[in-house]
């Protein structure tokens, strides 16, 4: 226990207390603010995308369930640019189709209509599935393997073809965990890591699959101010190395930190 508090001596604390704290801000005026001014901002001239949506209509067509009729779903979608080192924040209402869109870019849903560019060409859910790494909001249905390490090399480890390629695959695995702080962990069964070192692991295993795009959904729901930042600061770290990353959110606090750009949906 920090201290006991009526919420009016609460409210009454400065905000660097409560941020030292690890506590959320109280008032989401101000990132509102910046988020909005974040959403105006134009897109990198001169720049070509890596991925880009072009007549683009997501979600699934009314269909038959047992006899009864089940009600489909269709969103026509702007046309979309990601560039390699952004930081896109996806906002917008529930039920406006985020998760959709971001499982259709991902190529684990088939576009109702248009298409999806890669580097100008378009592209295929098969070539959008090699290109594209998601990180769920659970990342628990992603983790499969018995150990971290072997997590890491579950899919290099199919293109080896010699003893020397296996070692050079080895290594750069524990070289990605070690940048994420956990290769102390590398022998520990997966679903024993904390809730933001599965995440982490699951970012890792992007790396490791060098992915040109990270999407992540909803990544800091229910995480204070400390893991929020954390959470951040690797979306930041995937950005810095060239990856376009694309965050579904509601959290206006963690879009005013790190979005270099809203598409508002």
């Amino acid at each position: 226990m920090v201290g006991e508090y009526t919420a009016e001596q609460f409210h009454a604390l400065p905000e660097s207390q409560r941020r030292a704290w690890g506590l959320r801000v109280l008032e989401l005026s101000g990132p509102r603010e910046q988020v909005e001014r974040i959403a105006q901002r134009a897109e990198p001239s001169g720049e070509k995308p890596v991925i880009a949506t072009r007549g683009l209509k997501v979600g699934y067509e009314r269909r038959r369930l047992f006899g009864r009729t089940k009600r489909g779903f269709v969103r026509e979608v702007g046309d979309v640019n990601l560039f390699a080192g952004q930081i896109v924040g996806l906002m917008g209402r529930n039920g406006a189709g985020k998760s959709t869109f971001v499982k259709t870019v991902c190529g684990l849903v088939e576009p109702v209509a248009g298409e999806i560019l890669v580097d100008g060409r378009a592209a295929k859910p098969g070539r959008l599935s090699a290109l594209c790494a998601m990180v769920m909001q659970d990342v628990n249905y992603q983790l499969f393997a018995p150990s971290v390490r072997e997590e890491m090399l579950l899919e290099a480890m199919q293109h080896v073809r010699t003893a020397e390629d296996a070692q050079r695959v080895r290594e750069r695995a524990d070289g990605i965990l070690r940048q994420l702080g956990l290769l102390d962990f590398a022998e520990r069964h997966p679903m024993t890591l904390s809730g933001g070192q599965k995440q982490r692991l699951t970012i890792a295993v992007a790396l490791m699959g060098e992915k040109r795009a990270v999407v992540l959904d909803e990544p800091t729901s229910g995480l204070d101010r400390h893991h929020m930042l954390q959470v951040g600061a690797l979306m930041r770290d995937l950005a810095d190395r060239g990856v376009c990353v694309l965050v579904v959110t509601h959290d206006d606090e963690l879009a005013a930190e790190v979005c270099d750009r809203i598409v508002r949906f």
